[in-house]
């Protein structure tokens, strides 16, 4: 039995999924968000006095750093941002990024390619910005930043702030039956205005990812009310699937 459309409208947004240390205040660097594999001198530290120099570390001696989302829908556009403060000595050693296992970029830093800020006199230290964008199709994100120095921190070390990751989803999924079984109808960014006033099925569950709304309006259902969800929703009682307009 086909059930009537009414009126849908979805949002596609950019959304800042995590942030972390993007201020000059250090209980705003919160390091324990972070899986840290190996060696760490301070939970937070500070270099000079002017902006941008509150860090989490430092961190050194072939030291692994690991942020990791276990589960996410697949397909969508990430955009990622982090500093990385280099300390000391450093003798053209490496320090690598990677997302999913795949090196994104690398920082390779001499001992003297900046002035001397904080730590040890005489050696230069610098922060360094980075960026990337990509489209994630698996269901995990995992970024791992691991420095190949091997002397002491005392010597030569890294930090790092201004984490920001944001998603921007692409796609919504309707099913037919609760708990996100049965038949799927998906709607994406871009997709065309459907010019049908029915649908085979009711929608009995809806799965989003992070940085989307999904605006409903329906007279046959809520009392005629607009209902908006900004998540999933495992189980909906009696809605009938209404219709779509792009945003």
């Amino acid at each position: 039995m086909k059930h009537s459309i009414s009126f849908l409208k979805i949002l596609f947004l950019r959304s800042v999924l995590y942030q972390n240390c993007i201020t000059d205040n250090e209980n705003d660097c919160i390091y324990s968000d972070f899986q840290i594999a190996g060696t760490i001198e301070s939970n937070t530290g500070t270099c000079g006095s002017s902006y941008n120099n509150v860090f989490m570390g430092p961190f050194g001696l072939k030291t692994l750093v690991t942020y990791n989302i276990p589960y996410l829908l697949p397909n969508k556009q990430v955009d990622l941002s982090f500093g990385i403060w280099k300390f000391d000595s450093w003798d053209d050693e490496v320090l690598e990024i990677r997302i999913n296992n795949v090196l994104m970029g690398k920082l390779v830093a001499g001992n003297n390619d900046y002035p001397d800020v904080c730590r040890i006199d005489n050696w230069g230290d610098h922060l360094y910005p980075f960026s990337f964008q990509f489209y994630l199709t698996d269901t995990q994100f995992t970024l791992t930043i691991k420095d190949f120095l091997d002397q002491s921190l005392a010597d030569e070390s890294w930090g790092l702030r201004d984490f920001v990751l944001k998603l921007s989803s692409s796609c919504v999924n309707f099913y037919s039956e609760c708990n996100y079984s049965g038949e799927l109808f998906q709607i994406c960014k871009g997709d065309k205005t459907t010019r049908s006033t029915s649908l085979p099925y009711e929608i009995k569950s809806i799965m989003m990812d992070y940085g989307i709304i999904v605006k409903i309006k329906d007279p046959n259902q809520f009392g005629g009310a607009l209902q908006e969800y900004s998540s999933s929703q495992p189980c909906i009682s009696g809605y009938q699937f209404p219709k779509y307009i792009p945003q």
